[in-house]
């Protein structure tokens, strides 16, 4: 199963290509331009350097959100468009989803070469800027155990602890010392508004109890296509890419403001 996954979910934008649950090659851009100007030509680069066309895929995967309402759309049209001619089947993914799950997958390859084990569960809070000091968060639990496998029952292994939601550091700070029973020593934020996050709270009260917190990766195309592979089968025809926004677009609130000032 061959699968072409889409991330442009932030200001990075990256292009993968997956091959029965091994990443190919993958191309990332942190040019500062808009998606629609960069995603084309990285995938572009990325099939011609592989040798591939958009015929020889069997899943076009994308981010469906939270995240940038802008890069989501770019995104997702692109995989509705490439997938549309053959009606290849696509997946959506949770952005949140993403990011946790490239954290399970780095810490898997830590401890393989390493050649540990782990019982202790690690704990990933997905942070995307949600602006207005506001962050979309889900908080995940990973047992960090390489002798369990991608395909492992065990629900724990890797375990959403928390709905999706938009909240302000505080009200996340207060979340995490909850779920964790305030082993922040534990815990990885992880997502392109990891770092902003810390940073507010190194610059508030908070600072002493996350100063042994973990900063990990942004979204990428990568995870995005190898969570796709473990849930192959939760893929949807072309016409029914959508996008996911738990809150709405500044355009719809402006637009709601105004009605509401009628």
């Amino acid at each position: 199963m061959r699968i072409l996954s889409i991330e442009c979910s932030a200001e990075a934008a990256s292009a993968a290509v997956i091959e029965n649950g091994l990443v190919l090659k993958e191309n990332i851009t942190l040019e500062k331009r808009t998606h629609s100007e960069t995603l084309l030509p990285i995938t572009d680069s990325l099939l011609k350097d592989l040798n591939l066309s958009l015929d020889d895929f069997d899943i076009f995967a994308a981010s469906k959100g939270p995240g940038s309402f802008t890069g989501l759309r770019i995104g997702l049209s692109l995989i509705k468009g490439f997938a549309f001619k053959n009606n290849t089947p696509c997946f959506c993914g949770n952005t949140l989803d993403v990011i946790a799950y490239g954290e399970k997958l780095r810490l898997e390859k830590e401890l393989n070469t390493k050649k540990e084990n782990s019982s202790k569960p690690v704990y990933v809070v997905s942070l995307i800027d949600a602006r207005v000091n506001r962050f979309y968060t889900a908080v995940y639990k990973i047992l960090n155990n390489s002798e369990n496998s991608d395909n492992s029952d065990n629900s724990d292994f890797f375990e959403k602890l928390t709905d999706d939601s938009v909240l302000p550091f505080e009200e996340i700070f207060n979340l995490v010392k909850t779920v964790t029973d305030g082993d922040f020593g534990s815990v990885i934020f992880a997502g392109d508004g990891a770092r902003q996050f810390v940073l507010k709270c190194n610059e508030s009260s908070l600072n002493a109890n996350i100063k042994s917190t973990q900063i990990g990766d942004v979204q990428k195309a990568s995870a995005l296509g190898l969570l796709c592979y473990k849930n192959k089968t939760q893929t949807v025809t072309p016409n029914a890419v959508a996008g996911y926004y738990l809150i709405k677009s500044q355009a719809e609130r402006e637009r709601l403001k105004k009605l509401n000032e009628k």
